[in-house]
């Protein structure tokens, strides 16, 4: 997954997917896995689950 595997900003991923702008991205993103993408991010970093 783009957000977990590296350290490209959520603006470039969005961009990346195809999507106009970021705030779609982190809408979908909510959306689909109740959480935005920086905090999934941010947790999976302190975890070590990187």
């Amino acid at each position: 997954m783009m957000v977990l595997n590296g350290d490209r900003s959520i603006a470039q991923i969005a961009y990346e997917c195809g999507f106009t702008d970021s705030a779609h991205l982190v809408n979908w993103f909510k959306r689909t896995y109740h959480v935005s993408p920086a905090k999934m991010r941010r947790s999976h970093r302190e975890f070590g689950l990187r």
